[in-house]
């Protein structure tokens, strides 16, 4: 996708559509869009941070997923961000371990 693209529309993965229910690029309510996509990076934030990693929205249709020895991988997308993890050598997140549902966020 081309930058111009990605200021004025939505990403074509379904996890960039919290709100919209088109599957074409539009720029209906952007501004609404990047909330949600705030919102969205700043939880994610806060599961990586247990495995002292972060996340950066990348132009609003990506994410760059940096490890504090500098390492960094781009994520396609947000459902892309767990696989990123796992190739940054990190530990896998599983939300249904009974150690993850004491680690305060």
């Amino acid at each position: 996708m081309c930058e111009v693209c990605a200021v004025f529309g939505r990403g074509g993965h379904w996890t960039a559509r919290a709100s919209g229910s088109s599957d074409v690029l539009e720029a209906v309510d952007l501004s609404a869009y990047r909330a949600e996509r705030s919102q969205a990076l700043a939880l994610v934030n806060a599961l990586l941070a247990t495995r002292g990693l972060l996340a950066q929205d990348w132009d609003g249709e990506s994410y760059m997923v940096s490890a504090s020895s500098g390492a960094a991988l781009k994520a396609s997308h947000l459902a892309d961000i767990w696989a990123v993890v796992t190739r940054l050598g990190a530990p896998e997140i599983d939300p249904l371990a009974a150690d993850f549902a004491a680690t305060p966020l």
